[in-house]
């Protein structure tokens, strides 16, 4: 027997035949850059605008005492620059004065 004759040693697969797979399969897969577009397309969508207070619907008890706390502590850090300054210029308004007093008991 010659090994053409054979069909079971002939093992080299035949590429004149068309492929009995999945139709799926034989689709053409996206490349990267498609991919790309398909996601930019999606990301380029403006989201529905919604309420600000919708923003905290799913927010535990714990994450809203936790953010009521951090405003606290921002509004009394906001607060503290405007407060050394008044302090601070009243106290050198108060060196700054002059002393009549003074300049009378020293003449």
């Amino acid at each position: 027997m010659t090994q053409e004759n054979n069909p079971a040693q002939n093992s080299a697969p035949q590429e004149d035949k068309p492929s009995t797979q999945d139709p799926k399969s034989q689709e053409k897969k996206p490349t990267g850059d498609e991919v790309r577009s398909e996601e930019a397309k999606f990301f380029e969508k403006e989201p529905p605008p919604i309420k600000y207070f919708k923003l905290f619907k799913f927010a535990t008890r714990k994450e809203k005492l936790l953010m009521f706390a951090g405003f606290l502590a921002s509004a009394i850090n906001g607060l503290a620059l405007p407060m050394f300054a008044l302090v601070f210029g009243r106290l050198t308004q108060e060196f700054s004065q002059e002393d009549n007093d003074l300049v009378e008991q020293a003449e």
